[in-house]
């Protein structure tokens, strides 16, 4: 049985909204296991009777025997009903048991891959904020999955393999930024994304580094346009910074985006601006 994350980032998820499925996948599997076990037997009980039916009809030629027939055949279909059942059943267990791996597995996969940002940005009391919101845009993405996964209707992000650059003196902060991407309709594509506006920075501080970014577009297309922007960076060689845009794009989607670096920097900065991002499609959606 997968199990379930120990982080603080994970207990002020769970703090949130306790997304853990309680149910054991292990549980579900065996339960189909054991379904498709009788599935099996029933399927054989069924095909013993429909034996048994043209063995009478064979051999059994008067009124007797025909209601001998019958009554074997009435038997036959409740043997069938079992076995259609208990072939359903199991299907359904099966996919539970898949669903719950895949829910536990997508959780622990986040938590894992925000335990280093979150206790990067709850070490700089200024970048609490970004902390939060990081908190509570995991809590609600785990709750929408856990809703809507059993249906078969999670709607997945967008995601993308970022590097970027961002410089603030005091009084304006400009950032720069490009993303390989791909969206839920599998098209990919490639951004570039240069922002600007107000800092509130005293002196001059600097971020370069690696990160992700994770959007509620449905396709790649959906990220072109220009939006609303915030951004907060800050560290001392080791630099963070993680900026969210928000907005219609040129595709008239309304889109928010989250995007989080970790590199190089000095200094500590907050902004509020507006961003545009240019989207260049190289593979196409279904």
């Amino acid at each position: 049985m997968i199990g379930e994350p120990s982080s603080d980032l994970w207990r002020a998820v769970r703090a949130v909204y306790d997304s853990w499925p309680p149910d054991s996948e292990d549980v579900a599997a065996q339960l189909a296991t054991d379904l498709g076990r009788l599935r099996t037997q029933a399927g054989e009980g069924r095909d013993g009777v429909r034996r048994l039916v043209r063995a009478v009809n064979g051999s059994w030629l008067d009124a007797a025997g025909d209601d001998m027939a019958a009554g074997l055949t009435r038997n036959g279909e409740r043997w069938n009903t079992v076995c259609q059942l208990a072939e359903h059943q199991a299907t359904l267990a099966g996919r539970y048991a898949q669903r719950l791996a895949d829910v536990k597995t997508t959780i622990t996969a986040g938590i894992a891959g925000n335990d280093r940002l979150y206790q990067l940005l709850d070490a700089v009391p200024m970048l609490h904020p970004v902390r939060d919101r990081l908190v509570d845009n995991l809590a609600h993405s785990f709750r929408d999955l856990v809703a809507e996964q059993p249906t078969g209707t999670a709607n997945d992000p967008t995601v993308g393999l970022c590097i970027g650059a961002s410089v603030s003196v005091p009084g304006l902060s400009f950032s720069w930024t490009g993303c390989v991407i791909e969206a839920p309709d599998g098209s990919v594509g490639l951004t570039s994304s240069h922002a600007g506006g107000l800092s509130n920075t005293l002196g001059v501080s600097a971020t370069a580094g690696v990160g992700v970014q994770l959007s509620d577009g449905d396709t790649v297309m959906d990220q072109e346009g220009p939006f609303n922007n915030v951004s907060v960076s800050g560290g001392e060689e080791l630099g963070v910074s993680v900026d969210a845009d928000w907005g219609t794009g040129t595709n008239g989607q309304p889109v928010h985006t989250g995007t989080a670096l970790v590199g190089i920097g000095a200094g500590a900065s907050g902004r509020i601006g507006r961003s545009e991002t240019h989207v260049w499609e190289i593979i196409p959606g279904r």
